[in-house]
């Protein structure tokens, strides 16, 4: 469903001649395609998603380097290409909701030792709903405190 959307919007974009939308949906085309080759398997839409989100972090990452090198052209490209992957990752939680969710997992597991398992059982429980740095902070946060 997901990789036919996204051949589908690939063919519309070339149409349309939207040149920066047709270098990355390539892109993420053929890594997913390279990502199903080396599973030798069809791939699920949480793998996927997986691939997307791994995408948006790269170019989250390049976007802040050019930045703090001062190569504003080159940043703003890397939040073009962001936006673009975006549309094709699931609505994510709020934060009140996430938050809900790890008072609730610290609640439960209070004799869990080790805050890398709380955040290993909220990100099971929230899925692919939020990103996990964003979990992880927040599972700390409300560890020690």
């Amino acid at each position: 469903m997901l990789k036919e959307r996204i051949e589908s919007d690939l063919k519309k974009a070339l149409l349309e001649r939207n040149l920066l939308e047709v270098d990355v949906l390539k892109g993420v085309k053929n890594t997913i395609q390279n990502a199903q080759i080396d599973s030798k398997s069809n791939l699920s839409e949480d793998e996927i998603v997986k691939i997307l989100k791994k995408e948006v972090k790269k170019r989250q990452e390049a976007f802040e380097i050019y930045l703090g090198a001062g190569e504003k052209d080159r940043a703003n490209r890397e939040k073009e290409e962001i936006k673009i992957i975006k549309k094709y990752l699931p609505q994510e939680m709020s934060d009140k909701a996430i938050e809900v969710i790890v008072d609730k997992v610290i609640a439960n597991n209070q004799e869990v030792p080790n805050v890398g398992q709380l955040i290993g059982l909220a990100m099971k429980e929230i899925g692919q709903g939020a990103d996990g740095k964003k979990v992880a902070d927040l599972v700390r946060e409300k560890f020690k405190g």
